[in-house]
């Protein structure tokens, strides 16, 4: 019975994580890993170029004098050209998937065939190796749980990590959140087999676990790497004649990580990167991840202060019943301190371009499972011993359903449609000539699917822009969220439609919605004082309204977007008047953003001279044959050839 509970339980687990995979494509962090392991299977080891272009992902500090092309090194990339923002052991396990399932990376010039079937494939290539890491955390929770308070406590671990909503997102993206769960919560569990027994085993494997851990993610690192020293002085005045099994440990960690270090020229180029900690406001900052999951907060408190209460002699429990809860206790304690100063490390350590609350979810989401099963399993011994493990699964169930989960941010996800509207621009990439351009950081993305070389327009310098004597495609995407729920999705106007009288088929329903999508687009770009794009043919009396209540829809949307990003200090000071200005301040924000946004845009200039084409709703490109007269720089005289491209 254990048994085929064990393998339910993972089969269910699996099930959520392969769930619709590949419906959505991958988004920008994603591919930048993605083409970072295409790199990998070029080079052997993750390089600074693809495709013929630098790799831009970062915030851009590093001036780069005598290029005549780009303002901006990346600080991603060591002065010797390799990946050091990013541990190399997800990149490695993302190649080998790509080398297993015969994805191949693209060389300059090379084309793609456009086909979805392709796309999706890989996509579900690159977020395998993710599953894989996601699915091994299931079991060594359960290891891990009954370690500390049983077999209930194991059995509750593993089955709320595989329905757990953090746990799913986490196994679901081509990124290292998932490897480092997976390692964190095994660095801890031989941590404490060490302790306990203090084996050369336990001590080589926590060393080659330390180690690895180092090769995911820096700061998982470094809040194990402080246990592991707590651990040693703590094992060392307890029994010193373990101190060779300690020098072992140390010393296999150390050999390796250091050379690495040394190899890539990873702290020249780690102390260029802006730290978070400088430019926090403290108390707030310190609090405002406890806020934001305010209800797990009252959770983990409210276990702190009933677990105190179990324990405390005078309250008519029977002693074998009491030191059960003293001994859950005691776990519940270390987690906590495990969850405070992972919280600690993630303020001081954090460089500001990653500065998002949800990254340190990844850090305390071992702890918390573990946590969380802990308290399930006291509450479950406080109703019934003889049914405690009943009681727990059921708790489990119930706290999934009823507490809302904490489900990672997918920032700015494509959609499949928004690639395949940009097909037209296919036959321009014959002509070697032509540069492609996309506002950061979309240019990943349409590079790991589309092959075309893409560029972020970002670092390109002003001079070059206007002086680029071949045609020139810029693509700015816009957040026009046109879903089925939204007031012009095509569900929505078919109900009006219907309402009004009119009878739509649902391709016309689709069609009209495209079109009041680029005209919702046009007047947006017209009130920042930029474009119009005129989109032909007249709208129905019923679409007028539903296209009014979109704008209002679209703003509020905007200001929710910017009042969830002025969380992050990295855009503290500076106005944004909607979403779409974000890049230039994340991105510019060490170099000045306010002279280098809004009129200030180095490729202003070059959209003057360039036809602007709609691409299904979902972007503007300006397809600029020649430079712009710079003696007709008013974008309001010019006579401008605009069309509407159709999927």
């Amino acid at each position: 019975m254990p048994a085929v509970l064990f393998a339910a339980i993972l089969c269910v687990g699996l099930w959520l994580r392969l769930a619709h995979l590949d419906a959505q494509p991958l988004w920008a962090d994603e591919a930048e890993t993605a083409i970072n392991a295409l790199t990998i299977l070029q080079h052997g080891v993750p390089v600074d170029h693809y495709q013929g272009l630098p790799i831009f992902e970062n915030t851009l500090i590093q001036p780069w004098p005598g290029n005549p092309e780009y303002e901006f090194k990346d600080l991603s990339y060591s002065k010797r050209g390799l990946a050091i923002y990013h541990g190399w052991l997800p990149l490695y396990a993302t190649a080998a998937s790509f080398r297993l399932f015969g994805v191949r990376p693209c060389g300059e010039g090379c084309a793609s065939e456009w086909r979805l079937s392709d796309w999706r494939s890989r996509t579900r290539i690159a977020r395998f190796p993710s599953i894989v890491f996601g699915m091994a955390l299931l079991p060594l929770l359960f290891v891990a749980g009954r370690r500390i308070g049983g077999s209930v406590t194991g059995w509750s671990a593993m089955l709320f990590g595989s329905l757990f909503g953090p746990a799913i997102a986490h196994s679901r993206q081509a990124r290292y959140y998932s490897a480092t769960v997976l390692l964190s919560l095994l660095c801890a569990v031989l941590l404490c087999r060490f302790v306990d027994n203090r084996r050369w085993r336990d001590a080589v494997l926590g060393g080659l676990a330390l180690a690895a851990l180092f090769h995911t993610h820096l700061l998982s690192f470094a809040l194990f790497a402080c246990f592991y020293g707590a651990a040693t002085g703590w094992v060392l005045w307890r029994q010193f004649t373990v101190l060779p099994r300690l020098c072992a440990m140390w010393l296999i960690a150390a050999a390796l990580t250091v050379p690495w270090v040394l190899a890539t020229g990873f702290l020249e180029q780690a102390v260029s990167i802006p730290s978070a900690r400088n430019y926090l406001l403290f108390p707030q900052d310190v609090l405002t991840y406890a806020w934001l999951k305010v209800l797990y907060t009252l959770l983990g408190a409210a276990g702190a202060v009933g677990l105190a209460l179990l324990t405390k002699k005078g309250l008519g429990y029977p002693a074998r019943q009491r030191i059960q809860f003293q001994g859950i206790a005691f776990w519940y304690c270390l987690i906590l301190i495990w969850i405070v100063t992972a919280h600690a490390i993630f303020l001081l350590g954090i460089p500001l371009a990653s500065f998002f609350y949800e990254r340190l979810t990844m850090l305390l989401l071992p702890g918390c499972i573990l946590a969380l099963a802990l308290l399930l399993t006291a509450t479950a011994r406080f109703l019934s011993e003889r049914h405690s493990g009943t009681l727990s699964a059921s708790l489990t169930f119930l706290l999934v359903a009823v507490v809302p989960g904490i489900p990672y941010p997918r920032m700015e996800w494509f959609k499949w449609d928004a690639l395949q509207a940009l097909q037209p621009l296919q036959h321009l990439a014959a002509n070697p000539q032509t540069r492609f351009y996309a506002t950061p950081s979309d240019h990943l993305v349409l590079s790991f699917y589309t092959n075309l070389p893409v560029q972020s327009v970002a670092p390109v310098r002003k001079s070059f822009l206007n002086g680029y004597p071949h045609t020139v495609v810029i693509l700015e995407r816009h957040q026009l969220e046109v879903d089925d729920r939204s007031p012009i999705g095509w569900p929505q106007l078919y109900r009006r439609a219907a309402g009004s009288g009119v009878r739509l088929s649902e391709m016309e329903a689709r069609e009209l919605s495209q079109k009041l999508a680029a005209r919702a687009l046009s007047k947006s770009l017209a009130e920042r004082g930029t474009r119009a794009v005129d989109v032909p043919g007249a709208i129905p009396r019923f679409a007028g309204a539903a296209l009014r209540e979109y704008e209002l829809f679209a703003i509020k949307s905007s200001q929710r977007q910017l009042e969830r990003a002025q969380q992050s200090p990295i855009f503290r000071g500076f106005a944004m008047g909607e979403w779409e200005e974000w890049w230039p301040v994340f991105f510019y924000r060490f170099v000045e953003p306010d002279a280098r946004r809004g009129e200030h845009l180095n490729y202003l200039l070059r959209i003057h001279s360039a036809d602007i084409r709609l691409f299904g709703g979902y972007w503007i490109g300006y397809v600029s044959p020649t430079p712009a007269d710079s003696s007709k720089d008013d974008t309001r005289n010019r006579h401008l050839r605009s069309f509407l491209l159709r999927d």
